[in-house]
């Protein structure tokens, strides 16, 4: 699920169009602005038979910009680009629903510079496709 997902999110071009990286768990440097990605939860759903084929995983997603409008530009295109469901590398990602979105205070960079996140919880919808 982990790599259809970002495929999904690298793959939309206006989102894409408005960072420089798009990753899991890392922000790998401050070429700002990055989105990182944290599974919180896998979501494995369970019926008395067992697993049911369908989870409902919870991910995080933090946005990091130099400016905070910045930052709310990118949770717009990122909302635009991962609520559709999509079939994607031998996974059904979405539909994915937001249930919690907050910005947080910036924090201070190495030599002087201010980062601001926005930080969003999803519940994304997966199954792996037969």
């Amino acid at each position: 699920m982990e790599a259809a997902l970002l495929a999904k999110l690298l793959g939309n071009p206006a989102l894409a169009a408005l960072v420089n990286e798009i990753s899991w768990v890392e922000r790998g440097n401050d070429d700002l602005p990055v989105i990182t990605l944290t599974l919180i939860d896998r979501g494995r759903e369970y019926h008395l038979t067992g697993h049911d084929g369908l989870d409902a995983s919870w991910v995080q997603a933090d946005v990091w910009a130099g400016s905070v409008l910045t930052a709310f530009e990118i949770a717009r295109a990122f909302t635009s680009a991962i609520e559709p469901q999509e079939d994607i590398d031998g996974w059904r990602i979405g539909p994915c629903f937001l249930e919690i979105e907050h910005n947080m205070p910036p924090e201070d960079l190495d030599g002087g510079g201010k980062v601001h996140r926005v930080m969003m919880e999803w519940r994304v919808f997966n199954a792996q496709l037969s």
